[in-house]
C-alpha cells in the first residue's frame, strides 16, 4: 500500500469516527458527553424534582389515607347517648328520626351532641321570646283597658267592682284560671263584657247554690290571685 493510500485510509477512518460521534451524541456531539453541560444539569434537576414531587404525592396520599382511617374510627357509635339540660325532654319519636339521620351521615356521638345542643339553645331562645311577647301583650291590653272611654279612666275602679260581682256570681274557678293564665283578664273587650253582665245584675249580693258569693278582692276575681 502506498503512502498516499495509507494517509487517505486514515482520513476516512477519522471521518467515519466523526460521523459515528454525530449519530451517537447528535449534531455537534462529543465523545465526552453532552456538549452543553448546563442543559444536562437541567435535565437531571428536573428528573430529581419529578422524583421528589412523586414522593410528596405519595406522602400526601398516605396522610389522607391516615385521616380517612381516623375519621372512620370516630364515626357513628353503636348507640347514641345525648345529654340535655334539666327540665328538657327529647320526644322519643323525634330522637329516633334524628339518630337515623346522624347514622346515615356517620356522625360521631360528639358531632350529634353538638347538633342537639344547638337545637336546645334555639328552642330555649324561642321560648323566651314568646314569653316576652306574651308579657308585653298583657301589658298592652292592661294599658288599653285603663284608658278605655267606656269603663276606664276615672271609672275604672268602679267598673272593676261591677265586673268582679259578675265573675263571683257566674264565673267558675276554671274560668278565672283561664282569664289569668291566658292574659285575657286584661283584654279590654273581656272586661267590657263582664262589666255589662255586672251592671245587669245590680249591686245586690247574689247567692249561688244558697251560699253568699265569696268576698275576694275585685282585682283577684278579675285578674286572678297571681296576676
Amino acid at each position: 500500500m502506498s503512502e498516499e493510500q495509507s494517509v487517505e485510509q486514515q482520513g476516512n477512518t477519522e471521518a467515519n469516527t466523526e460521523e459515528n460521534n454525530s449519530l451517537l451524541y447528535g449534531e455537534g456531539g462529543s465523545e465526552h458527553g453532552n456538549p452543553n453541560p448546563e442543559e444536562g444539569g437541567d435535565d437531571k434537576n428536573a428528573s430529581e424534582e419529578n422524583q421528589g414531587g412523586d414522593k410528596k404525592d405519595d406522602d400526601n396520599q398516605d396522610d389522607k389515607s391516615g385521616e380517612s382511617e381516623g375519621e372512620e374510627q370516630e364515626g357513628a357509635p353503636e348507640s347514641y347517648e345525648f345529654e340535655v339540660p334539666e327540665g328538657i325532654e327529647i320526644n322519643p319519636e323525634t330522637q329516633e328520626k334524628f339518630e337515623k339521620i346522624a347514622r346515615d351521615y356517620n356522625l360521631s356521638n360528639e358531632q350529634a351532641q353538638a347538633l342537639i345542643d344547638l337545637q336546645v339553645e334555639a328552642s330555649t331562645r324561642s321560648k323566651e321570646n314568646l314569653q316576652e311577647q306574651f308579657t308585653q301583650q298583657k301589658k298592652a291590653w292592661e294599658e288599653e283597658s285603663l284608658a278605655d272611654e267606656e269603663f276606664g279612666g276615672p271609672k275604672f275602679e268602679s267598673s272593676i267592682k261591677t265586673a268582679a260581682r259578675a265573675l263571683d256570681s257566674f264565673g267558675t274557678p276554671k274560668l278565672k284560671e283561664l282569664l289569668n293564665e291566658s292574659g285575657l283578664g286584661n283584654h279590654p273587650e273581656m272586661i267590657r263584657f263582664v262589666v255589662k253582665v255586672g251592671n245587669s245584675i245590680g249591686e245586690d249580693t247574689l247567692e249561688v247554690g244558697g251560699q253568699p258569693s265569696s268576698k275576694k278582692s275585685d282585682a283577684d276575681i278579675l285578674y286572678g290571685e297571681n296576676n
